[in-house]
C-alpha cells in the first residue's frame, strides 16, 4: 500500500467511525504513516551491508521521533526530508512533510533467515511504531572449523589453533575488524589474494579471566563490497589454582580509602591451597588480608590501603606466592594482580558540590 492509499484508507475508516458516532471530524488524525512497514530484502549475502529504507508521510499533525530502538545491528540510522535533508532526533516534524527513514543492516556475523526492527520512540499520532525486514544470509566465506573451540587449558598457558577462510573468489585478509580479549590472530596481512587463506588463532596466556568464553573474531577482508570474515571461537580457562579477578583488579574511586568493588578471590578446584606469602609491592603502608573460606581451597583476599592515603591515582601491585598440594605432591606458584583506582576524599566531594 503507497502513502496516498494508506491516507485514503484511513481517510474513510475514519469518517465511517465518524458517521456512526457524530464526533468531530478534525479528530481523526493519522499521523506519521509509512508507506512498507514491513519489507522482505530476499537472499543477501553475510558480511554486507545493505541499505535498508522505509519511506514516510506525515498527515493531518506534527510528530516527534526522540530516538530508535534497532535489533539488527543498524548503522547509520537518520531520517531525511524529501529535499535529503537530515531531520535531527527531537526535532518537531510538521504535517505534510514527506521523508524516507534510512539504516544499513550490517550483516556480518548473521546467516540463515533473519528478522529485524526497528521501533520508533517519541510523540505524535502513529508513534510510537515499528517497521520490520527481513532476509536470508548465505555466506560468502567458509570458515573451517565452523567454530575455532579451544580445549580447557590452564590460564598460564598459551595454546594455538589453525582456522581457514575461504572464498568463491581471490581475496586478502588485511586487518581485525573486532576481536575478542586474550585472543590474537597471526598471519595478517595475507601476503597476496587467493581463494583459501590459513591463520593461527592463539589464545594468550594470561590474558583472560577463569571461565568459558565464546565471540567471534571479524577479520577485514580486500573484497570489493567490504565483506568481513567472522570466525566464531569458544575457550575455557580451567586452572586447577584459580583466581578472580586475574589480571587486574580495578578499584574504580576509592573515596577515604574505602574499596566499594568485590574482594579478590582465589582457589584450588582440587588438591589442598596454602599462601605461603602475600605481599603489595609500588604503593607504601598498603597489605592484604585473607581470609579461609573453606577446607584450604579458598579465600578471599582483601587489599587494605594505607590511611590518609593522598587523592590522585592508585595502583601496585599483589604478588603471591602458594602451596598447592595434589596428587600427592606439592608444587610452590606464584601469582600476581595488578590494581588500579583513583583515590578521593570527602571532604573534597562536598566542597565542590559547594
Amino acid at each position: 500500500m503507497g502513502v496516498e492509499q494508506a491516507r485514503y484508507a484511513v481517510w474513510v475508516f475514519g469518517l465511517g467511525l465518524l458517521a456512526g458516532c457524530g464526533a468531530d471530524p478534525e479528530a481523526a488524525v493519522p499521523g506519521m504513516l509509512f508507506d512498507e512497514p514491513i519489507q522482505a530484502l530476499g537472499v543477501l549475502t553475510s558480511g554486507e551491508d545493505r541499505p535498508v529504507n522505509f519511506d514516510f508521510q506525515v498527515i493531518g499533525a506534527p510528530v516527534k521521533v526522540d530516538r530508535i530502538e534497532s535489533s539488527c545491528g543498524c548503522i547509520e540510522l537518520e531520517l531525511r526530508n524529501s529535499m535529503g535533508e537530515i531531520v535531527p532526533w527531537g526535532q518537531l516534524i510538521p504535517a505534510g512533510t514527506e521523508g524516507s527513514l534510512h539504516a544499513v543492516w550490517s550483516t556480518a556475523g548473521y546467516l540463515g533467515e533473519r528478522e529485524s526492527t526497528l521501533r520508533l520512540l517519541g510523540e505524535g499520532p502513529g508513534l510510537p511504531t515499528t517497521l520490520r525486514f527481513t532476509g536470508t544470509l548465505e555466506p560468502w566465506f567458509e570458515i573451517d572449523p565452523p567454530v575455532v573451540r579451544f580445549d580447557p587449558g590452564e590460564r598460564d598457558q598459551e595454546q594455538v589453533a589453525e582456522v581457514i577462510v575461504r572464498g568463491p573468489e581471490p581475496f586478502a585478509m588485511t586487518d581485525i575488524l573486532a576481536g575478542v580479549a586474550g585472543l590474537s590472530v597471526v598471519g595478517l596481512p595475507s601476503e597476496a589474494e587467493a581463494t583459501e587463506h590459513r591463520l593461527r588463532l592463539v589464545r594468550e596466556a594470561d590474558a583472560a579471566e577463569e571461565g568459558l568464553r565464546t565471540g567471534f573474531v571479524q577479520l577485514r577482508t580486500s573484497h570489493k563490497q567490504g565483506y568481513r570474515a567472522t570466525i566464531p571461537v569458544e575457550f575455557e580457562i580451567s586452572s586447577v589454582v584459580w583466581m578472580r579477578p586475574a589480571g587486574r583488579y580495578l578499584l574504580g574511586e576509592v573515596v577515604d580509602g574505602q574499596i566499594r568493588v568485590p574482594s579478590i578471590g582465589l582457589g584450588a578446584r582440587e588438591g589442598s591451597l596454602e599462601i605461603r606469602k602475600s605481599e603489595v609491592l609500588g604503593l607504601e603502608g598498603a597489605s592484604v588480608k585473607v581470609e579461609t573460606q573453606e577446607d584450604s581451597r579458598r579465600f578471599t583476599l582483601e587489599l587494605l590501603l594505607p590511611p590518609g592515603l593522598a587523592s590522585g591515582p592508585v595502583r601496585g601491585t599483589i604478588q603471591l606466592l602458594l602451596a598447592h598440594r595434589g596428587a600427592g605432591r606439592e608444587s610452590l606458584l606464584q601469582r600476581e594482580i595488578q590494581f588500579f583506582g583513583l583515590a578521593k576524599s570527602s571532604s573534597d566531594s562536598e566542597s565542590q558540590e559547594r
